[in-house]
């Protein structure tokens, strides 16, 4: 399985569409325990009967599916993210699926005042800023990108300094991936790829969402390559 996580649906285009992923139904009752038959708008068809799916999708986030990929937009911020990745640990302990053998792509916008404007970069450590707290991801699948440090903000940094990364999202995945000992165990399997939207060049108060439909839309290719290595990896790793 692998799980992506962007913020914005503008940065998950170009994986929707590339790996053919379709919205997933869910339920929207707040407490579910189960497939159960019921008769309401937002549910899965099968025959006669329509399905609830056991868990609800957090709070402003989308979900879409296919073929062993699972992509969530969660919303900007870090409380979004870790929630949603949350979410998905959660489904994975109801399906026993095991959370090791999974893969997780984290792909957004980011500022930098040291990277070009359109570069991709992965990250090899993040920072959350607001708790001081590092992790180190490992280096499992060659991406052939320059690797960064990523600091994970509260809000779009206007002043980006040195060679750091800012983001709003890295760390709220990270961190909950953390708190289930996931990290140490299964760090080779965790991928963060941001693509330079703001900077110097480009202050972040002018940044439209034209500006960043085109910058992705510029590097759809590159993109959708980077998911599909990490998808080929999973498969030759089940084989091994």
């Amino acid at each position: 399985m692998l799980n992506i996580i962007t913020a914005f649906k503008v940065e998950a285009a170009p994986l929707i569409e590339g790996l053919s992923l379709k919205p997933a139904d869910f339920c929207s009752r707040q407490y579910c325990h189960g497939w159960h038959v019921c008769r309401g708008r937002g549910t899965r068809r099968s025959g006669n009967r329509h399905f609830h799916h056991p868990w609800r999708s957090p709070r402003n986030s989308s979900i879409f599916s296919g073929c062993g990929v699972q992509l969530g937009i969660s919303g900007p911020g870090c409380t979004n993210a870790q929630a949603l990745t949350d979410y998905f640990l959660q489904r994975h302990s109801s399906e026993n699926q095991n959370p090791e053998l999974t893969y997780w792509l984290n792909f957004g916008i980011a500022g930098s005042a040291a990277w070009e404007i359109g570069e991709l970069v992965r990250a090899h450590t993040v920072t959350d800023q607001a708790t001081g707290k590092n992790w180190t991801l490992g280096n499992g699948i060659n991406l052939n990108l320059p690797g960064a440090h990523i600091c994970t903000v509260a809000s779009p940094q206007a002043a980006c300094h040195g060679r750091h990364v800012y983001d709003m999202e890295a760390a709220g995945i990270i961190s909950a991936l953390s708190e289930r000992d996931l990290l140490a165990r299964a760090q080779f399997r965790i991928f963060c790829v941001k693509i330079i939207s703001d900077g110097p060049s480009k202050p972040v108060e002018s940044l439209t969402k034209q500006d960043i439909q085109q910058m992705i839309h510029g590097r759809k290719k590159d993109i959708l390559a980077i998911a599909q290595k990490i998808y080929s990896g999973i498969y030759s790793a089940s084989l091994e």
